[in-house]
């Protein structure tokens, strides 16, 4: 067997045990959970039996070898591990190799005293590695030369031979445990960002959807003429039932991005009807004619009244910042075709070029001066919940149309 075959053997009974342990860390801290010590000490104490029983270092076994897990335990600092590896390896090199006690318990005493010398800087632990191994190297010559009869020269080879062996493979078990522990740290820390980055979303969501409703509030108080009863019985209902909606919002928000649906049969056409009769007054200030042609029977589906009364408020709210006409017009329809209830909202406005119209459903895309970017993006995912889809078309500088079709499902009504 030659010296690569020996180092590849014996590499890989030292890191199997730790390449499990690697994935049980990876698994733990995907969890949640820390690591664990015990099985940390488990994972050394396999390394080190596997390399004494079936490692394979020309004639002297795995005499150099079996230091590798003592090593890594003082690469982690973990000084329980230390001395509880010392006091086995010093039972293992008196039992099997009839070694001198005093001269081991000097050895690992000196290993140890060593470790506390580097252990101020991890950058030194190099050097602290390779000069155990020279001492390593030195006290097992000693050893062998007082327990055998070989020539003191074969001795001297060997066990250079045994220690450069024993070097190789624990730095590549360094580096593989450095490694892994790195890719771990790199992985929390790519969820670590996700989670802010939902946090950013929600609370870009929130900011998007409370500014509708409280819109309309500003709109109608601006307009408010508390001496004027009829407007006070007609707008403080309008503005009771935004602040309501926002209400709902918060309290959905407060989820963090898992949005709640609570669907039961609705008249679809109920709630486009009230949505742009909330808009009425903003119409007249604006001068904007809105044609609503809605179907004269009673549809109902299946769906959130709240969440949809988001998604019609969006649009409409969209088409009336997109007027820089005289004569701005909304139209909005509703028909049934092929199951489907569908709703068209167009209007004549600034319309939407190309290139912007690709990008529209793109979270946190948007040509406005203080907007989120999350309106559309926001609706499409509430109309997702509700099986319903949603379609843009425009032609810049003339017009834009939505088009949402929602199945009517059977039972709804």
């Amino acid at each position: 067997m030659n010296f690569f075959e020996i180092l590849l053997i014996n590499f890989i009974l030292i890191t199997f045990p730790l390449t499990l342990y690697l994935f049980y860390v990876a698994y733990n801290t995907n969890i949640g959970k820390g690591e664990n010590g015990f099985v940390y000490n488990i994972t050394l104490l396999t390394s080190l039996f596997l390399i004494t029983k079936f490692g394979v270092v020309l004639h002297y076994s795995s005499i150099i070898i079996v230091v590798a897990p003592l090593i890594i335990a003082y690469y982690k600092k973990d000084y329980f591990t230390i001395s509880l590896l010392s006091v086995i390896l010093i039972i293992y090199d008196y039992m099997v190799y009839h070694f001198n006690l005093p001269l081991l318990f000097i050895e690992y005493i000196l290993y140890l005293a060593l470790s506390f010398f580097f252990n101020s800087k991890k950058e030194k632990f190099p050097y602290f590695l390779v000069l155990l191994m020279v001492l390593k190297v030195l006290f097992t010559i000693i050893m062998l030369s007082l327990t055998t009869t070989n020539p003191v020269g074969e001795i001297v080879f060997r066990t250079i031979l045994l220690g450069l062996n024993a070097l190789i493979i624990t730095i590549f078990a360094l580096i593989l445990l450095n490694k892994g522990e790195d890719i771990m740290k790199y992985h929390m820390s790519i969820k670590k960002l996700e989670k802010e980055k939902q946090i950013r979303t929600s609370l870009f969501k929130i900011t998007h959807e409370i500014k509708n409703p409280l819109a309309v509030c500003k709109g109608y108080l601006d307009m408010l003429d508390t001496k004027d009863n009829k407007q006070v019985e007609k707008y403080i209902p309008i503005i009771k039932s935004e602040i309501d909606k926002t209400l709902v919002l918060l309290q959905d928000f407060l989820c963090m991005n898992k949005e709640k649906f609570v669907k039961e049969p609705m008249d679809i056409n109920l709630l486009i009807e009230d949505v742009v009769d909330s808009f009425e007054s903003i119409f007249k200030n604006k001068k904007i004619r809105c044609n609503l042609c809605l179907l004269d029977d009673e549809i109902y589906i299946n769906g959130d009244y709240n969440r949809l009364t988001q998604v019609f408020t969006n649009i409409i709210k969209n088409s009336i910042e997109a007027m820089d006409k005289k004569d701005a017009m909304i139209e909005v329809k509703t028909f049934i075709e092929n199951g489907y209830f569908q709703t068209i909202v167009e209007d004549n406005g600034c319309g939407i070029n190309a290139d912007v119209l690709k990008k529209i459903s793109e979270p946190f895309f948007t040509t406005k001066k203080n907007g989120t970017g999350l309106g559309v993006s926001l609706s499409k995912e509430i109309l997702n919940a509700h099986k319903a889809t949603m379609e843009y078309n425009s032609e810049e500088g003339s017009w834009t149309m939505v088009k949402i079709l929602i199945p009517i499902e059977k039972g709804a009504n």
